[in-house]
């Protein structure tokens, strides 16, 4: 695999790098267990951790770069020991690595030993997992998007012709919406939605908010995207079953949304017309969780999303940990 991603690279194989990366990123674990892997370049390295969306728990991930940087020493002839290490993979990539996402016991068996930390850093991260840090962390402490449970509210996805299609023209400051709550506590990082081929999405406000029990009651608002900053999305296929769906995420820092409370998500996206989801069910399990959808206020005249059709294709959501 990355033999012909570097291949693809050197002719500038756009469609072909695009593919190679694709597989990485669904086979994440797989591909980095490989003999391939122990021999790629440094830079290509550094490329792999920095991705998002990669499908490995972070410690089989940092269990990788060590092999890597292991068989890099082997080949340079030089000791195999955490400081010799740490130089060959270089501050920019350890830094890259997510430690704050992984167990404490994990970091403990998998991480202490290989002496590429300094001893500051794990006495950072220590204090990190036992909450009595006082200052921020130098490593991500987001989850790896592609380790997050999905869950699809569509039973089939429209693809987009010039004779349909979900409209934004005349609609950009109106949103869609949809009320949802779950059967347990989950964490929630993101939402994906429908777009079109090679095209850019805008979207111009995005809210999710915590629905009033009584009129005497604040509403609570979770994640709000100002509309005087628009985030641009490009819109990129999504494999499906000999069709490509194309669709754009939309990650957001983890928010927790609590068991049987109800929500609102709201969005006002600008672009051309999209691709759709139909056959919406109010009621899904995914991964353990149970979701129910119902319809909010509707105030588009035309494509306003619901239960049965619209956007909001999936959320990523990963289960609160209760250990």
């Amino acid at each position: 695999m990355f033999g012909v991603l570097s291949i693809a690279q050197q002719y500038e194989d756009e469609r072909l790098v695009d593919q190679c990366w694709e597989v990485i990123d669904g086979k994440t674990e797989e591909v980095v267990k490989s003999e391939d892997f122990w021999t790629i370049e440094r830079s290509l390295l550094e490329d792999i951790v920095k991705r998002n969306w990669l499908k490995i728990r972070e410690v089989e991930l940092f269990k990788a770069v060590n092999l890597w940087a292991t068989k890099e020493c082997e080949r340079q002839g030089l000791a195999v020991d955490g400081k010799v290490k740490r130089r060959i993979i270089g501050k920019q990539i350890v830094k890259e690595i997510r430690f704050p996402t992984m167990e404490e016991k994990e970091l403990a068996s998998a991480v202490l030993d290989c002496n590429i930390l300094t001893n500051k850093e794990m006495k950072d991260l220590v204090k990190h997992f036992n909450g009595v840090l006082t200052k921020p962390l130098s490593f991500p402490e987001d989850r790896q998007f592609g380790t997050w449970k999905t869950c699809c509210r569509f039973d089939h996805l429209v693809p987009y012709n010039v004779e349909n299609g979900w409209s934004y023209d005349g609609f950009h400051d109106v949103a869609d919406s949809i009320e949802f709550w779950e059967d347990k506590d989950v964490w929630l990082e993101g939402i994906r939605f429908f777009g079109r081929k090679d095209e850019i999405y805008q979207v111009r406000t995005m809210r999710i908010m915590e629905i009033k029990k009584s009129k005497t009651s604040e509403t609570k608002t979770l994640i709000d995207f100002k509309p005087s900053c628009l985030l641009y999305f490009n819109s990129l296929p999504l494999p499906l079953k000999g069709n490509e769906i194309d669709v754009f995420d939309v990650p957001f820092n983890p928010v927790v949304i609590r068991k049987n409370k109800h929500y609102v998500v709201e969005a006002s996206l600008d672009g051309p017309n999209s691709f759709y989801g139909s056959h919406g069910k109010d009621t899904m399990s995914c991964h353990g969780v149970t979701f129910h959808f119902k319809d909010y206020q509707k105030a588009k005249l035309n494509d306003a999303t619901t239960v049965s059709c619209g956007q909001f294709a999936e959320f990523f959501f990963m289960p609160v940990s209760r250990h």
